[in-house]
C-alpha cells in the first residue's frame, strides 16, 4: 500500500525502516506522552510486531518519508484498538519534524485512506491527558473529543471521527 501527499510518500515497512524505528522510540521528547524509551531490543520486538499488524487489506503501519529527501520521518498507523471491533488511528514522528504540519498532512490522507479505500465508518484515537500537540492534530483531522478515558492501563484524551458527520 503506498499513498502520497504533497510532501511524503506513506508506504508500508521495509526491514531496513528497524533501525529508524530505533531512533524514533529511544528519543525522550517523542516518547514523552507515549511510554518509557525502547530499548534496541524493545523497539525491534515492537518493529515487529507493527509489521506483523501490516497486512495486504490496508490496516496497520505506513511509514513516513520525505518526499525531496527519502528521509524517515515517522509512522501512521490503523489498527484494531485494544480488543474492540474499533479501528484506531496513531502516529508518531521525528522530532526533526515537530511544527511542520506533517502531522495533520499525514493524518488527513490516512483519514481519506481510511473512509474511501478502507471503506471505514468510524475512527478512534487517544492522547496523553497533556499531550496538546496531538490534540490539536486530531482536531484539525476532524476527530471529536469525547471526554476522558481508561485505556493502554492510563487515563487518555478519547476521540472519534465518524465519516458521516465530519467536521473537516
Amino acid at each position: 500500500m503506498l499513498l502520497e501527499t504533497e510532501r511524503m510518500i506513506l508506504r508500508t515497512p521495509k526491514k531496513e525502516d528497524e533501525y529508524f524505528f530505533y531512533q524514533l522510540n529511544k528519543d525522550e521528547e517523542v516518547m514523552k506522552f507515549i511510554r518509557p524509551v525502547l530499548d534496541r531490543e524493545q523497539s525491534k520486538e515492537y518493529f515487529h510486531h507493527a509489521c506483523e499488524l501490516t497486512d495486504a487489506l490496508g490496516m496497520g503501519y505506513m511509514i513516513a518519508v520525505d518526499k525531496s529527501s527519502a528521509e524517515f520521518i515517522g509512522w501512521f498507523m490503523l489498527k484494531q484498538f485494544e480488543e474492540t471491533e474499533k479501528v484506531e488511528f496513531g502516529f508518531r514522528l521525528m522530532k526533526r519534524v515537530w511544527g511542520n504540519g506533517l502531522a495533520t498532512e499525514g493524518a488527513l490522507a490516512m483519514k481519506e485512506y481510511a473512509f474511501k479505500k478502507l471503506n471505514l465508518d468510524h475512527l478512534v484515537a487517544v492522547t496523553h491527558l497533556e499531550n496538546d500537540a496531538s490534540v490539536n492534530v486530531l482536531l484539525k483531522t476532524g476527530f471529536e473529543h469525547k471526554g476522558q478515558a481508561f485505556h493502554y492501563n492510563t487515563d487518555v484524551k478519547y476521540f472519534e471521527l465518524n465519516k458521516y458527520n465530519l467536521m473537516g
